[in-house]
């Protein structure tokens, strides 16, 4: 393994991966293995594969963390085996080997980690794990290499897109039927030959730089013509040879990209035609330019959905080699005005040849039929790693901040505690990145208290909650704001899910977050936060939800309870999760944790459309989808700070005030405030309640120094009440000021 997987891995990712292994032994058997959790009569063979020859076996996803548990504390709990027990937090990848003669791996981990109890002064163990079969032929050293993928945070990217899976593609012509996923393009697709990663996967992984790569907006970046020698996807790229080209039909600032992935292949595995020489492996004996269809958004609004497919569809000739372009063929997108041509090879040595690719984006062509609204899609929070495959943080969901009318994101994400009892302002940001203009779009949004994460299954969309935005026209290559308020009445978790469609969408596009803040009461110690987990009564069966944390921080625990629940249709279970912070905290300290709820996803073979490079014995196994996820931000604070509350009246000087404050109806009432310790930027809802009851919230932000201004013009006469929050900025606990009471008198 070390020799085979740690020079692939280091080949594959140009020398920035590599896996080592080590084989723990168990001193205390005569051959070194763990004893098995269950009894081996417990399973059985059957042709090259297994049953279950008993009915209280666990099924196969809870095989590894059993397994893996029952290694780590047979261990831990022998004082003469402490030592090894002392050694084992060194190690947070784990391979369980089994007696089973099939093609098949799988994995826990990646963003699902799981915990074990160790029963000592360590604590506990949060580890990834992947069990695999000993298969009959060592083809199943590609299977185990699709498990590392996992293991080093990569999804699958399986099968037949429109058989398994209903996406929306920003390209009009694409046939309603065969459109390929990645499948033996990518290790991580389906993994019946020792596939390399597409250019898609290294990209992802960081292997790529994409702010490095040739990156064009085909929507507001202007007509161009370009030839570039790419190097093979097999070869690093340099300043002059790129290896992958981005075309985008999303602004490049995206943290989920949506377009074309241009990259030069030659023969999989190496550039030889076995890469193991010792390995009887098979490769794919292909070569050429291969286009792929990157849409990343299918992520957030399918979650599982694969993120790319090989954009030339292999049927009807059913072979894995019509995907590729080959010397003078052209791949064009007219929606897009888009032309890709492979000129042909340059070079001579078969392992270093390079490929002559001309792109053309021209003038637009007319506007297509079908327009195209998306949201951004999912962001990374103040660089945190978080799973790709959950569309639970959304840049394009503010509350109480102000976001801009723009394509471009902002990381972190635009979010300020709610204020319980009072109105929060909620933006949703939708872009049309298509070449016409999108009439009528409708945005819905719902918010639930607490958060509820649901598996909606077949069920049609719900009437939203809050309320309905209707934006009149979305210009060519813009983006546009809806508003709402929403009033909270109690502290807890928050879910916001937006939707927005327009007249001619075959899906809804929407966005979802799912939250709880914590500030106080996080000096108390552990913070607990509650969720629901649901199950739509159009579901057809029982299903198994798990639920984690996506990441691993220093210091900071996060525990899970319970962390699976079976659910039958139309049920719901509350889910509890523990924070417990850094025992040596500090004011400015925070961390966002995603906590992921996933479920199994059993792929099934359509066995009449399998590609005939395809082995008999190839049977996709389980893995597991992310259904939704809850980020809980947690920040230890320097306490509260402070808000005062003025009003600059028409008569007098700015020195002086009188409460009350005297204000004219159909004049503006101007009112100024500051907040300390100064803070430039930071958020500030200031609320006007009228005699009658009418209330108006205005967001403001703070100047350098920490202080903002802001007016409105009262229609009612009386007594009004005026009244402002700070977000509380880096440091400090959301704060709010004393009311100021305002007289509105006739105008003279």
């Amino acid at each position: 393994m070390n020799s085979v997987a740690g020079s692939w891995w280091q080949q594959v990712s140009y020398g920035q991966t590599s896996f080592e292994f080590t084989v723990l032994s168990d001193p205390q058997t005569a051959d070194g293995w763990w004893p098995a959790p269950h009894s081996w009569q417990d399973y059985g063979r059957n042709n090259g594969n297994w049953y279950q020859t008993t009915t209280n076996i666990p099924p196969s996803y809870a095989l590894v963390p059993d397994v893996t548990a029952n290694v780590v504390q047979s261990i831990c709990s022998n004082p003469l085996l402490l030592f090894v027990c002392q050694v084992l937090p060194s190690y947070n990848r784990l391979v369980i080997l089994q007696n089973v003669h099939s093609f098949g791996d799988q994995s826990l981990g990646n963003d699902f980690p799981f915990t074990i109890a160790t029963g000592t002064a360590l604590g506990n163990l949060v580890v990834s794990a992947s069990w695999a079969n000993e298969d009959s032929t060592d083809s199943g050293v590609t299977s185990l290499m699709h498990e590392l993928g996992h293991q080093s945070g990569e999804l699958s990217h399986y099968g037949d897109c429109s058989a398994y899976f209903s996406f929306t593609s920003f390209n009009s012509t694409l046939p309603a039927s065969g459109a390929e996923c990645i499948s033996g393009w990518d290790i991580m697709g389906i993994s019946y030959s020792l596939t390399q990663f597409s250019g898609y996967s290294r990209v992802s992984r960081g292997w790529i730089n994409a702010a490095n790569t040739p990156s064009f907006d085909l929507i507001s970046g202007g007509p161009f013509t370009q030839t570039f020698l790419m190097n093979p996807l097999e070869v690093p790229p340099t300043d002059t040879n790129p290896n992958v080209i981005r075309l985008s039909i999303g602004d490049l600032s995206w943290p989920t990209f949506s377009g074309y992935f241009v990259e030069c292949r030659e023969p999989i595995g190496g550039d030889v035609p076995s890469p193991f020489p010792s390995i009887p492996v098979s490769t794919i004996p292909d070569q050429g330019v291969l286009i792929t269809n990157i849409h990343e958004f299918s992520v957030s609004d399918i979650p599982g959905a694969p993120a790319h497919h090989v954009e030339r569809t292999l049927f009807p000739a059913d072979q894995l080699t019509n995907a590729t372009l080959k010397p003078g063929q052209t791949f064009s997108d007219s929606v897009l005005g888009l032309s890709i041509r492979f000129n042909g090879y340059v070079g001579g040595d078969a392992k270093v040849r390079q490929c002559s690719v001309s792109i053309a984006h021209l003038e637009s062509l007319p506007p297509p039929q079908q327009r195209i609204i998306r949201f951004a899609g999912s962001a990374i929070l103040n660089g945190l790693a978080q799973t790709q495959d959950t569309a639970s943080i959304s840049s394009d969901i503010a509350i109480n901040d102000l976001i801009d009318a723009d394509a471009r994101v902002r990381v972190p994400i635009p979010l300020v505690p709610p204020w319980t009892g009072h109105k929060n302002q909620i933006f949703v940001r939708v872009h049309d990145r298509s070449t016409g203009a999108v009439d009528n779009v409708n945005v819905g949004v719902s918010v639930q208290q607490p958060a509820v994460i649901a598996n909606v299954c077949a069920a049609a969309p719900k009437r939203p909650n809050l309320g309905t935005v209707n934006l009149k026209q979305l210009v060519a290559g813009s983006s546009a704001l809806a508003e709402l308020e929403w009033t909270t009445a109690k502290v807890g978790s928050v879910s916001v899910e937006a939707v927005a469609s327009g007249p001619a969408n075959r899906i809804h596009t929407s966005t979802r977050f799912a939250f709880q803040f914590h500030h106080q009461d996080i000096e108390r110690g552990g913070v607990r936060t509650q969720f629901k987990i649901a199950s739509d009564p159009s579901c057809m069966m029982p299903e198994t939800y798990f639920v984690a944390p996506a990441v691993s921080l220093p210091d900071w625990k996060v525990q899970a309870m319970p962390s699976a629940v079976t659910l039958k249709p139309g049920q719901d279970a509350v889910i509890t999760v523990l924070v417990t912070p850094p025992a040596k905290r500090r004011p400015g300290q925070h961390a966002e944790l995603p906590v992921v709820v996933r479920m199994q996803q059993q792929m099934l073979t359509d066995t009449g459309r399998i590609p005939k490079d395809t082995p008999a014995n190839l049977i996709p196994g389980v893995h597991y989808m992310a259904l939704g996820a809850i980020t809980i931000l947690a920040k230890v604070t320097a306490g509260p700070g402070s808000v005062d509350l003025h009003c600059k009246q028409k008569q007098g000087d700015d020195s002086g005030q009188l409460d009350p404050c005297i204000g004219h109806i159909d004049r503006p009432l101007a009112i100024r405030g500051a907040v300390s310790p100064k803070s430039a930027n930071s958020p500030t809802i200031v609320e006007y309640r009228s005699p009658s009851g009418t209330v108006i919230t205005h967001l403001v932000l703070t100047d350098e120094n920490g202080n903002f201004r802001d007016s409105v013009v009262p229609q009612d006469r009386g007594r009004w009440k005026v009244q402002a929050r700070w977000s509380g900025g880096e440091m400090n606990d959301p704060t709010e000021s004393s009311t100021m009471n305002v007289d509105v008198r006739w105008g003279r």
